[in-house]
């Protein structure tokens, strides 16, 4: 067997275009059914519903994507801890624009309650950072993890 030969479990092997296409191609139909039905549902609560589950969802995997490549990188991160801020920061400022749970007041007002989630966010990653005892670079750390919950979500 010659080194150029590949095998099974050889890493370097990549996917074959048509898998990859099948992929997009389902992914894609997935999004803009979710979509087209968001759009032409008949309650507005059906409507608001869907589009905050999208948008969660593609926040949350455009952070699971971030603090891979991270990771990847060797720098150090609380996947975690943004995976669950950025959830809650999507979800929340979402209801909290709708007027779900209180009457709805001006919507400049929600850049101040975007600000409250990061700063009680911050104070967490300080506390988590605190109480960890395996983790030299804990600056590193929270700025990493900050950053991908202000990049993602925020763009």
């Amino acid at each position: 067997m010659t080194e150029s030969s590949s095998s099974p479990s050889s890493p370097s092997v990549p996917p074959r275009r048509s898998v990859t296409f099948l992929k997009r191609l389902g992914s894609s139909l997935l999004l803009w059914s979710v979509v087209v039905a968001a759009l032409f549902a008949p309650h507005p609560t059906v409507a608001g519903g869907c589009f905050v589950v999208l948008m969660t969802l593609l926040a949350g995997a455009g952070l699971v994507e971030f603090y891979g490549l991270v990771e990847r990188r060797g720098l150090v991160c609380f996947k975690l801890w943004g995976l669950a801020a950025g959830v809650l920061l999507m979800a929340s400022t979402f209801f909290y624009l709708s007027g779900a749970v209180l009457p709805q007041r001006l919507p400049s007002k929600a850049n101040d309650f975007e600000t409250g989630i990061l700063v009680v966010f911050v104070l967490g990653l300080c506390l988590r950072q605190f109480v960890a005892r395996s983790n030299p670079a804990g600056l590193l750390a929270i700025s990493t993890t900050l950053f991908g919950l202000m990049y993602v979500p925020g763009s």
